[in-house]
Parts: C-alpha cells; sequence; structure tokens
C-alpha cells in the first residue's frame, strides 16, 4: 500500500515504556471516526529508529503520554524527520484509571485522546535547558540528601542522650569528630556508628557544594540569567531554576500564557506531591523581592559560591544585587515576566 497517496490524516499512539513501546496507527479526523489499522506490541525500543522508517510517513503524528524517557524518543524521531507531540500525564492517566488497561488499549487510548483534543501538549525542553533541568534536580536531590543525613545523625545523638547547640557544624572533618567524641564516653561500636554518619554526611555536603559551585558559574557564564540577577533580590540558584524550568521565554506569545502555565504546572504538581514538596514549589515560585536592608553585591556571592570548588570564576560587572544565603528556595525570588511583557535580555537559549 502507499502510505503517501492516503488522504486522511494518522494519528500514531505510543505507550513507551524504558525497554519497548507500542503504537497503534489510527486513521481519521475524530475519535469515533478513527480506525485502527495496526498495532505493533512490545516492540524493543532499539528498533524505534527502523520502525519509524518502515512504517511512518512524514505526514504522520506520533504522540505519546509524558514519561520518563518520553522526551528522548521525540528528539530521536524528529531526527528522523518524523512530526511528534508529548501530552500531560494527569488528563491521561485519568483516562487510564476510567478504562481497563493494557500496553495496546493504552496506545489507542492516547491516540484518541489526542484527535478528541482533550489531552494537553507538553513542551519539549531543548538540549540545553533539558541538561539545566538535570543539574537542577540534582542539586536539591543533594541538599535533601545533606539535610536527611544530618537529622539521622542528630536522632541518633538525641537517641543517646546528646543534644547539640543549633548551628553545630557537623560536616567539618575532624573537628566535628573530636567535638562529638567529648560530649559523651562512646563505646567502640558506637563510635562506629557515629563515624559512618559522618562519613555520609560529608560526602553529601561535598555534592552540594558541587552543585552549587556548577549553578554559580553557569550563572556567570550567561548574560540572561545574569540579568535576572540584578533584580532585588533574585540569587542566582533562583535565576537558574528560572532558566532551567521555564526554558525559552519567547515560546509564550503574552506574558499572561507564561503565568497561566506556571499556575497549571504549580497546581498539577502540588496535587501529586505531598505537603513538605508543596510547600518547595510553592517557594520556589513565588515572585518578591528582599528589603533593602538584605541585600549585598552579586558579585561578591556569585564568586564566593563558584570558588566553593576551587575552580575558576569569571569575574562579573555592574552593580547587580542579591540578597539572602543559604541553598534553599526561601533565600530570594525575582520576576521574570513583567506586566507589560518578558524580562529584556531573557530569550531562552
Amino acid at each position: 500500500m502507499d502510505k503517501n497517496a492516503n488522504p486522511l490524516p494518522r494519528v500514531i499512539g505510543l505507550d513507551g515504556h524504558p525497554d519497548t513501546f507500542t503504537a497503534a496507527l489510527l486513521q481519521g479526523s475524530t475519535p469515533a471516526a478513527a480506525v485502527t489499522e495496526k498495532i505493533f506490541n512490545q516492540v524493543p525500543l532499539a528498533q524505534l529508529p527502523s520502525w519509524a522508517k518502515k512504517h511512518t510517513t512524514p505526514q504522520d503524528l506520533l504522540v505519546l503520554e509524558a514519561s520518563g524517557n518520553s522526551f528522548q524518543v521525540v528528539r530521536a524521531l524528529e531526527a528522523l524527520g518524523r512530526k511528534a507531540l508529548v501530552l500531560e500525564s494527569c488528563q491521561m492517566g485519568k483516562l487510564k484509571e476510567a478504562h481497563a488497561n493494557n500496553d495496546k488499549i493504552s496506545a489507542v487510548r492516547i491516540g484518541k485522546a489526542y484527535l478528541a483534543g482533550t489531552a494537553k501538549t507538553v513542551w519539549v525542553p531543548d538540549p540545553k535547558t533539558q541538561e539545566r533541568r538535570d543539574w537542577f534536580h540534582a542539586h536539591r536531590k543533594a541538599v535533601k540528601r545533606s539535610t536527611q543525613m544530618r537529622n539521622r545523625l542528630l536522632s541518633y545523638l538525641s537517641d543517646n542522650g546528646v543534644r547539640l547547640k543549633k548551628g553545630t557544624p557537623l560536616a567539618k572533618g575532624k573537628a566535628a569528630e573530636e567535638q562529638l567524641g567529648k560530649t559523651q564516653d562512646w563505646t567502640p561500636r558506637q563510635w562506629q556508628v557515629i563515624e559512618g554518619m559522618l562519613m555520609e554526611l560529608r560526602h553529601a555536603d561535598e555534592q552540594r557544594s558541587h552543585w552549587r559551585s556548577l549553578i554559580a558559574q553557569e550563572v556567570l557564564a550567561d548574560p540572561q540569567l545574569l540579568s535576572i540577577v540584578r533584580l532585588c533580590g533574585a540569587r542566582e540558584k533562583v535565576a537558574f531554576a528560572l532558566g532551567a524550568l521555564i526554558g525559552d521565554i519567547a515560546r509564550f506569545a503574552q506574558p499572561r500564557q507564561a503565568r497561566q502555565t506556571h499556575r497549571t504546572q504549580s497546581s498539577l504538581r502540588r496535587q501529586r506531591a505531598g505537603p513538605m514538596a508543596r510547600r518547595h514549589w510553592g517557594a520556589w515560585t513565588q515572585r518578591f523581592a528582599q528589603p533593602a536592608d538584605r541585600i549585598g553585591p552579586v558579585h561578591f556571592a556569585l564568586q564566593r559560591s563558584a570558588g566553593a570548588m576551587g575552580q575558576k570564576t569569571v569575574a562579573t560587572q555592574g552593580a547587580s544585587q542579591t540578597g539572602g544565603r543559604g541553598d534553599g528556595p526561601q533565600a530570594g525570588g525575582g520576576r521574570l515576566v513583567s506586566d507589560d511583557g518578558p524580562l529584556d535580555g531573557f530569550g531562552g537559549n
């Protein structure tokens, strides 16, 4: 059959997994009129390029649900000259709960959901934005791990009747060990437990400093991100987070679209997250400025962060401003999009 002679539009639903994918070829313009031509079940993901060349045409539209490797699948298909879209997973999940489910049914359902117009498409980030998101999540995980290990050590000390003053340094190597050794007469087994926790805490703290240094250098090297730091109260991690999460701001025609997209994503994220995650995202995304008496020169803060691991830094120019200290999202925030339009100089890539 000559696929290029087919006058009807064709939508291909893909149900992707880490190792395999299932594809349903649908022909028709509406869910009711759509006819399932063929279903390919449990095809190895490594065969995706050869499968797409053999069974699809440049006129076909491939749609898949957002998942762990969906962005990579779309990029691989686009490299072959195929059109592909990612559909928002929250709405697709509701459809999955309402009907019987297996890979074949999911592939058909994904294709028909797109034809019905009820599924929202997800922006596929460019490679640079994707890499920045990877950095951002790695930094947040390092901060979380550092906090967990600190609390675990403090809990063990408390269980043994030792209470430390707030702010006592625990990741300072030999100094921390000497200080803890003086608090009580520990048995050899108890001290081995403490040494193991201190080792984990130091490693987590080193990772945290490592990612913080890289983020600071990335902001210093990018004039667009550095322009955000010049806003009153926006620190380097806030600027980096905005660049990583929003990406190309030019993809929004109007500022209100960017704000609406952010509100929708934040609402869905809060629905799927617990109370702690809700507070985390709310703090990262709130728009505010620090009081003037809490502002310091940005070049000092950035140089200090970028040089924490002994790496070469880039000199900053101008009277940029920053506020607060620490790695948490409460350290500061700034407006990326004003009521009149996008921030000058911030255009994504």
